[in-house]
């Protein structure tokens, strides 16, 4: 789902155009939503709602590995009573195998942020892949959340410079993280 469609461009175009991959590695935005708003908001205001059990059924009908962005943070409301972690303990329930990349910034506030959503993460059971840090350098906040949070530290990148996907993952654990999640039907 994507809020902000009057004035952003579909994140989904956005990413094709940088990333350059075939048309046939995405899939449609589900939701979209005119004001840039948290996803409850932004549907209210145009008299929908969100169902997350009929999303996560959509995404166990896709082709593995699937890659989806939960914009905004684990605790931004999809509706009046469910989160962005319950959409996840959700599609974990229905079959799903779930491994979370954490996208965190690089400068201040980052330390605490990063933290308390491993943290959030960890009291749901929810794996955690690793943290990608986005924004100018800071080896120091990257080192500390990593040891601090025993996470692995899957790369960085400044979001102002095109992004080169061997270099952001010199250390080869992004891609291990994007192999195929869910397990195969017996």
């Amino acid at each position: 789902m994507q809020t902000g469609t009057r004035i952003d461009a579909l994140d989904e175009a956005v990413v094709r155009r940088l990333t350059e991959l075939p048309e046939d590695y995405f899939v449609p935005t589900f939701l979209q939503f005119q004001e840039p708003l948290s996803p409850h908001r932004a549907a209210e205001l145009e008299g929908r709602s969100i169902d997350l059990e009929r999303i996560a059924r959509k995404l166990l009908e896709l082709r593995d590995p699937l890659v989806f962005e939960g914009a905004g943070g684990l605790l931004v409301p999809l509706n009046r009573s469910e989160t962005w972690i319950d959409f996840l303990n959700l599609a974990r329930h229905l079959g799903l195998e779930i491994s979370v990349v954490i996208a965190a910034r690089t400068g201040l506030g980052t330390i605490n942020h990063s933290l308390l959503t491993i943290e959030r993460l960890r009291m749901s059971n929810q794996r955690i892949a690793g943290i990608v840090f986005c924004g100018p350098e800071s080896a120091d906040n990257r080192r500390t959340v990593c040891e601090m949070g025993s996470v692995r530290d899957l790369g960085s990148f400044d979001y102002k410079t095109r992004v080169d996907l061997e270099l952001v993952d010199s250390s080869g654990h992004l891609e291990e993280c994007l192999r195929p999640m869910r397990p195969k039907s017996s």
